[in-house]
């Protein structure tokens, strides 16, 4: 039977059980293991110095490359480019929603802005990309620097800690998660630019497990990991000196071209750039346009989600 290593929020579970419903339905057995990671334990790291670093993801790898489990499933957007020399690089394996979304309080909505929070607002996120942006296109609103699982940040919403907070689509998506009473808006992604590879599911082997990297390259959806893989080249380049606030958004174009958006703080200024064309050579040139970017100034960044699972 094969073991699955995985983190044991509720969210990283799902996806895990997720890839064990995949696997069994491709005629291989597979049970979970949970790892413990230090983003779990130590709760007062800062998410924009240390993702890069795998903060949710080096222990989980090690399991697989240690040898005491088969394969490793993350959440895209918190591997580093760089993986572990015994391990495969990510394989794609389902991408959902890469959207993020604003979740607000009861009270606290108000329309007719770029983002529908009360003026002043507190909004609780510790990403350095969507600090970047509030920043840039609501410097009223108060950033407040919030860590836990979905459900954790979802409850000190619900518990008047904040106004309101901005998670990831997919996780919701995932999770099916009760969020009555709160007004749930989806954050328009061609502007508000998610985390590379946000969304999608990934999974590692042992990097000489060729049979079981077959079995999963079977289960993988190769649009989908085609969009990953140049969202996290664009990142790549972004990687060569500190770690910045970035975002990155890969969509298949017409008549085969792709779109690749990329957006980055620079100077304390967001920008934005968008590259068309052949994947060869896309993820540099989306890059390389980021300094002589766009600084967009939205008239409106959301959209109510009627149903927003």
């Amino acid at each position: 039977m094969l073991r699955i290593a995985t983190r044991g929020s509720d969210l990283a579970l799902a996806q895990a059980r997720r890839i064990q419903q995949r696997l069994s339905e491709a005629g291989k057995a597979a049970e979970l293991l949970v790892i413990k990671t230090r983003g779990d334990v130590a709760l007062d790291l800062q998410l924009s110095e240390n993702l890069h670093k795998g903060l949710f993801t080096s222990e989980v790898e090690a399991a697989v490359g240690e040898g005491r489990a088969d394969l490793a499933v993350h959440s895209l957007k918190d591997m580093p480019t760089a993986v572990e020399a015994s391990c495969s690089e990510p394989i794609v394996i389902e991408r959902v929603a890469p959207e993020d979304v604003l979740l607000v309080a009861p009270g606290a909505v108000i329309d007719g802005n770029v983002l529908p929070v009360r003026t002043a607002g507190r909004v609780g996120t510790s990403a350095a990309r969507r600090t970047a942006m509030l920043t840039a296109w609501r410097p009223d609103l108060e950033v407040v620097p919030i860590r836990g699982n979905v459900p954790t940040r979802v409850q000190k919403l619900l518990d008047g800690d904040v106004d309101a907070i901005i998670l990831a689509r997919a996780g919701l998506h995932r999770l099916q998660l009760d969020l009555h009473p709160l007004s749930v808006f989806v954050l328009e992604p061609e502007i508000w630019l998610p985390a590379p590879g946000q969304g999608a599911i990934a999974v590692q082997t042992r990097l000489e497990d060729r049979e079981l990297q077959e079995v999963l390259g079977r289960l993988s959806n190769p649009v989908q990991a085609q969009a990953v893989a140049l969202e996290r080249q664009a990142l790549a380049f972004s990687e060569g000196g500190c770690h910045v606030p970035f975002g990155a958004l890969a969509e298949r174009a017409d008549e085969g071209d792709w779109q690749l958006r990329v957006g980055q703080s620079v100077a304390g200024v967001w920008r934005t750039n968008v590259a068309l064309g052949a994947i060869d050579g896309l993820a540099k040139r989306a890059f390389q346009g980021l300094a002589e970017g766009q600084s967009l100034e939205p008239h409106s960044l959301w959209r109510l989600l009627d149903d927003p699972l």
